[in-house]
């Protein structure tokens, strides 16, 4: 009985302290837009090309740092044909945190696409900043 006494009160602590750390509210005020360079498949480390590859059937949205640079990584999961792109539509930080918008794009009506699912994926870089990052 006491451990079960214990269990739940450490299960409601820790639920305390996750609902404050994920409800944390950042300054939306931009301050400036962010400079970045898409990334493409060679140029990335090792480790984000494995995180892309566990992670592509699905939407996901992850970011990756070492000591120089941040990565911003957003999949969209798999779509039904080929000549899907993502776009980056702003980014931008404020006081607290680094903001980035994308948006999936598919293939024009004019464009010829081939039917085979596809898994877009767009990764970002910047300089490293030890800001959070909020997708919106």
């Amino acid at each position: 009985m006491i451990c079960l006494k214990r269990a739940v009160i450490i299960f409601l602590i820790c639920g305390v302290i996750l609902n404050t750390a994920c409800g944390r509210e950042y300054d939306r005020e931009k301050q400036n837009d962010i400079e970045y360079t898409i990334v493409s498949e060679e140029e990335m480390p090792q480790e984000i090309r494995q995180l892309i590859q566990e992670s592509e059937k699905e939407p996901f949205r992850k970011t990756y740092a070492d000591k120089d640079y941040l990565y911003i990584i957003v999949g969209y999961g798999a779509q039904p044909t080929s000549s899907y792109s993502i776009e980056v539509e702003e980014m931008y930080e404020s006081s607290d945190a680094i903001y980035v918008t994308t948006m999936l794009k598919g293939p024009s009506k004019t464009e010829k696409v081939l039917e085979v699912e596809t898994y877009p994926v767009i990764t970002i870089k910047i300089p490293y900043e030890e800001k959070p990052v909020v997708f919106q």
